[in-house]
This record gives structure tokens, C-alpha cells and sequence, in this order.
């Protein structure tokens, strides 16, 4: 694995975008399914999340695979060790939760005994067998872990904006002082 002193990887750069808008689109379209009467609209709107999810886990393990072989570039020196786990931790919960959102998904679909076919082309295997208990299990895990992180995220979008705006500062103040 090699280091880039400078950037990200354009295929890096191009990854992150896509899984960001493919991972929004999945959680608005959630958002909306859930709240629409049962009819063959939203059953072709379950599917087309369904399809989202697996598109943002399939995209989420290539992400990882590049990642596995181009590495990112080193934080800045100017950051502090605290700082610096704090952003490596912060990106691996990320990761964690783009793996175990769909996850969940895939479970409560397999535990209610209503198979995904991704794109209407591929049936996915079950992960779990029919079980109605479970399937309500499953769906309240992952419709909490979802809520769970869009509060965190609505909750700490000032100081989300506030770090981002030091981080910044302090990378723009670190080039003024290495000059040109």
C-alpha cells in the first residue's frame, strides 16, 4: 500500500460521491415509502430501495477493495494525535454503518421471507430463514440504527460545520506558514 502525499484518488474521489448520493436517495426514499398505504406503487418503491441499498454495499466493498491498495493521503502534520484518531474513528464508523444499514435491510427482508432480486435480474440468497418474529426484530434494528444516525447527524451538524471550519482553517494556516 503506497501513500499519496498530495489527494485522494480520483477513482477514491468518484467512489465516495457516488455512495454519498446513492446512500441520500436510499434514506429519502425510506423516508417516503414508509409512510405511503400498501399498494403496487410503494412495492416497486421497497424494491427500488431495496435495490439502492445493495447498490450502496456492493459500491461501499469496492470502496474498500481501492482502499485495500491505494491509500489515502497522510492528515495533516498540523493535526493533533487526538484529532487524528478522532478522524480515523469517525471514518470507520462510517464504513461500519454503510455495511450494517444494508445489512439489516437484506435481514428483514430474508426473515420476512420476501426475497431481493437486485435490478430484477438477481436473486439474492436469504440470510435468514422465514421467521415473522424476527422480521419485526429486524426491522426495528434497522429502522433504529437509520434514526439513530440521522439524529446524530441532525444533531451535530453545527459542530459538524464548526470542525470543518477550524479543520479549514488550520490547513490553510499550516500552507501560509510552509509558504509557497
Amino acid at each position: 500500500m503506497h501513500y499519496s502525499d498530495t489527494a485522494y484518488t480520483r477513482t477514491a474521489i468518484g467512489l465516495h460521491w457516488i455512495i454519498f448520493v446513492t446512500i441520500a436517495a436510499g434514506w429519502a426514499l425510506g423516508q417516503y415509502m414508509t409512510g405511503l398505504p400498501f399498494s403496487p406503487q410503494k412495492l416497486r418503491y421497497v424494491a427500488w430501495h431495496k435495490w439502492i441499498g445493495v447498490t450502496a454495499f456492493l459500491l461501499t466493498a469496492l470502496r474498500l477493495a481501492w482502499r485495500a491498495f491505494h491509500a489515502p493521503p497522510a492528515l495533516p502534520a498540523s493535526m493533533t494525535a487526538f484529532e487524528q484518531r478522532a478522524a480515523a474513528s469517525m471514518h470507520a464508523l462510517l464504513y461500519v454503518l454503510v455495511v450494517v444499514i444494508p445489512l439489516s435491510g437484506w435481514f428483514f427482508s430474508s426473515a420476512l421471507g420476501v426475497p431481493t432480486v437486485y435490478l430484477g435480474l438477481v436473486q439474492l440468497p436469504d440470510l435468514l430463514q422465514k421467521d415473522k418474529a424476527l422480521a419485526q426484530q429486524a426491522i426495528r434494528e434497522s429502522d433504529g440504527v437509520s434514526r439513530i444516525t440521522a439524529a446524530r447527524f441532525r444533531q451535530s451538524e453545527p459542530l459538524l460545520q464548526d470542525a470543518c471550519l477550524c479543520f479549514r482553517f488550520r490547513h490553510a494556516l499550516s500552507r501560509e506558514r510552509a509558504g509557497p
